[in-house]
């Protein structure tokens, strides 16, 4: 029950790297040997972000990008660039392919998802009236209607894509109001800004805001900057730490004895999912977000009662969210605090993917050259 003061020998570098983050990690372990642990066993540890600003890495000059060339297609625009493929459906509005030295990068292109499979303090106890009213309000049924695209070259080494979209259940007065603005550079990468405002009656907190894709089972290795290495939401997140974290897709996974939203990761400046040779996508938190990405859809996960009804898919699901729900205490406990409810509010952000090849260098310094600038595009406003 003492206390005591401690300074630690500690300095500052003279010179910080462009990008990094400086975080200092205490771990306390035992002084001396019980019958219970060896001297050194570890009891706690607990980290603090240091403040040491490094300077900021300045986005990359477009000018210095490869030409981004457009190719006569019959049903919907490609572009080439830098090694890389993309198509676009301006009837959908959404990436249909996206192709990187002849690997195809994802099966099904990005779009908003409020949905998560519920958890048991949503199914139980003080929270049953969560899951109840998202499923009156069908938030698993959600549909987009595309209202209108454009396609707008911004100069010889980035297009635009800006997509006008009404996202609803079916037979339902509420709605979202969604823009999503993709910007293609002529180094293959792809910025997706998103920005969205309910109208209607919508119940009084959201599963997730985010964006949901697809990628071909093989990408399986998983590399993170953020919080981890175990799963965490925005009010389970104690027992984590930022650091650069690796696992596989399956690793990822927490085989709850009911199948239910999991994996999340939160505080993620960068990820990447490659395959065992090292080529895959980078994701760049602009600057966070939270990632989870499993072999079962959130179908998949909703519908099943155990675990042996889950059969895994030969894609990757990847949920790239703004922001979740908290977890609470709903089964058991009180009802979920105001602090981590997610509410039907106006949103923007954005995430910045990068194809990766499997001579690049690593991936830290990959994620610190930043994403091309956007100067002179139209981003989302709210």
């Amino acid at each position: 029950g003492a206390q005591a003061n401690v300074t630690l020998p500690i300095q500052r570098p003279l010179t910080l790297v462009s990008g990094a983050e400086y975080h200092l990690d205490l771990t306390f372990g035992l002084a001396r040997a019980t019958p219970w642990a060896q001297a050194g066993y570890e009891l706690c540890e607990v980290q603090f972000a240091l403040p040491w600003e490094a300077p900021v890495v300045p986005p990359r000059r477009r000018e210095t990008l490869a030409i981004l060339r457009e190719v006569k297609h019959v049903s919907e625009p490609r572009f080439v660039a830098d090694g890389s493929e993309l198509a676009f459906d301006p009837v959908f509005g959404r990436v249909t392919l996206w192709r990187m030295a002849g690997q195809d990068l994802l099966t099904e292109g990005p779009r908003l998802q409020l949905w998560r499979a519920p958890i048991d303090n949503e199914r139980m106890g003080s929270g049953k009236a969560i899951r109840e009213g998202w499923l009156k309000a069908k938030l698993d049924q959600l549909q987009h209607r595309i209202d209108n695209v454009e396609i707008e070259p911004l100069d010889e080494h980035a297009t635009q894509f800006r997509v006008e979209a009404r996202i609803a259940p079916p037979t339902s007065a509420i709605a979202l109001r969604c823009r999503y603005v993709y910007t293609l550079f002529g180094s293959g990468e792809l910025t997706i800004a998103v920005e969205g405002t309910f109208t209607g009656d919508w119940p009084e907190m959201l599963p997730r805001i985010g964006l949901e894709l697809a990628m071909p089972g093989k990408f399986d290795q998983v590399t993170w900057f953020g919080l981890g290495p175990g799963e965490n939401y925005t009010d389970t997140r104690r027992a984590t730490r930022v650091d650069v974290h690796h696992a596989t897709v399956d690793q990822l996974y927490t085989p709850y004895v009911y199948p239910q939203e999991n994996g999340n990761r939160s505080d993620v400046r960068w990820l990447a999912l490659r395959n065992t040779s090292g080529a895959g996508l980078l994701v760049l938190g602009q600057p966070y977000i939270n990632f989870s990405a499993h072999r079962y859809t959130v179908g998949d996960l909703q519908h099943a009662t155990h675990t042996s009804e889950l059969w895994p898919r030969p894609f990757i699901t990847l949920h790239l969210d703004h922001a979740q729900n908290g977890i609470g205490s709903g089964s058991c406990g009180t009802r979920l605090s105001e602090a981590y409810q997610l509410k039907p509010k106006p949103f923007a952000f954005s995430v910045h993917l990068r194809p990766v090849v499997a001579v690049a260098p690593s991936l830290p310094a990959l994620a610190r050259q930043g994403s091309p600038e956007l100067r002179g595009t139209l981003t989302p406003s709210v």
